[in-house]
């Protein structure tokens, strides 16, 4: 068994929100599954869902590992302006206001038909601890959605700067007549594309 490996997936679960009774079991699973492990080594987006209260849809969650440095990773995961260039599903994307430490972004996902495109506006809080923790969480402010949060969290695989590993999560409800399972499937779906999007911009770029 990786004890390196186990202590990193560890980390980021336990750095990507407090710990409840609920996200206690699936840390214990994350951080002692040994094929997931496995499968971060063999390139793998590892993903995962959890129920959030008061909503009928979980919440997604995608581990991955990315050969590249968590700071050039954070470039592309923060810079919503060109979402629509560098996120798959995006048909645009802009930068509202920005400060130190929070960004107000509007996106509109690109979604297959039937569904309609679906826009929101969203405040992210960044918060950067150089050589341990990228995060990026975002929070609703209005559109097209009842519900739409998330969070990057980047930390250095196994110890290495040359190299990330990736926590994404997201929960949405989208003021959409679909079933819920179209819209959980549709995450699955996606989020191994998302992965493949990041490091197709990132490993081996100067």
């Amino acid at each position: 068994m990786d004890t390196w490996g186990l202590a990193q997936v560890q980390r980021a679960w336990h750095m990507a929100r407090p710990v409840t009774p609920a996200l206690a079991v699936l840390f214990v699973l994350a951080a002692d599954d040994a094929e997931t492990v496995k499968r971060l080594e063999a390139g793998d987006v590892v993903i995962s869902t959890e129920k959030v209260e008061g909503s009928d849809l979980p919440r997604s969650i995608a581990l991955g590992v990315i050969d590249a440095p968590p700071e050039k990773v954070w470039a592309l995961v923060t810079d919503c302006d060109n979402f629509y260039k560098t996120m798959p599903r995006i048909a645009a994307s802009k930068l509202l206001e920005r400060d130190a430490g929070t960004a107000v972004c509007r996106v509109t996902a690109d979604l297959p038909f039937p569904v309609p495109d679906l826009t929101s506006e969203t405040r992210a809080v960044m918060t950067v601890e150089p050589g341990v923790k990228w995060e990026r969480r975002w929070s609703l402010i209005k559109g097209d959605y009842r519900a739409n949060t998330g969070a990057w969290v980047l930390t250095p695989y196994k110890g290495d700067l040359k190299r990330t590993l990736a926590r994404y999560e997201l929960h949405i409800d989208p003021k959409i007549h679909v079933p819920d399972s179209f819209i959980v499937a549709g995450q699955k779906k996606s989020l191994p594309d998302l992965f493949t999007r990041l490091r197709e911009q990132t490993v081996g770029k100067q």
